[in-house]
C-alpha cells in the first residue's frame, strides 16, 4: 500500500467519522481517529526498517493528515460564514466564528510543527530509499 492510500484512507476515516458523529467535541474525536488509524496503517504496512525513515514517514503522513483537517475545517466554516452573511439561518447551528478559527489555528500550528519535524528528519536521513 503506498503512502498517499494510507493518508487518503485516514482522510476518508476522519471524514465518515465526522459525517456521523454530531457532538460538539466531533472535531476532536475524529482527528484523534484518523491520526491513529494513519499509525496502525502505516505500522501494518511497513516493518521498521530502521529508526529515522520510519519516524520520517510517519511524521510527513501525520502532517500531510493534519494540514489537509485544517484545509477542510476552515473551508467548512467559511461557508457557513457565508451563508450566515447571506441570511440563511436554515438548519444552522448556534457556533462562535473565533472558537472555532482558533481550532483551525491550532491545528494548522500542530501541523505546521509536524511538517518541520518532517524537513528535520528528512535532513537526517542520508538517503530516501
Amino acid at each position: 500500500m503506498s503512502f498517499i492510500s494510507q493518508v487518503t484512507i485516514s482522510i476518508v476515516i476522519y471524514f465518515i467519522i465526522r459525517f456521523f458523529y454530531k457532538q460538539e467535541k466531533s472535531l476532536y474525536v475524529a482527528s484523534s481517529i484518523a491520526v491513529i488509524s494513519y499509525i496502525l496503517i502505516y505500522s501494518t504496512a511497513y516493518e521498521v526498517i530502521s529508526l529515522m525513515p520510519t519516524i520520517h514517514f510517519m511524521v510527513t503522513g501525520l502532517s500531510l493528515l493534519i494540514i489537509f483537517i485544517a484545509y477542510s475545517e476552515i473551508s467548512i466554516l467559511e461557508r457557513k460564514i457565508r451563508n450566515l452573511k447571506k441570511g440563511e439561518l436554515i438548519n444552522i447551528e448556534p457556533f462562535s466564528v473565533e472558537k472555532n478559527y482558533k481550532i483551525v489555528f491550532k491545528l494548522l500550528g500542530i501541523g505546521l510543527l509536524f511538517l518541520s519535524f518532517s524537513l528535520v528528519s528528512g535532513f537526517s536521513l542520508q538517503t530516501v530509499f
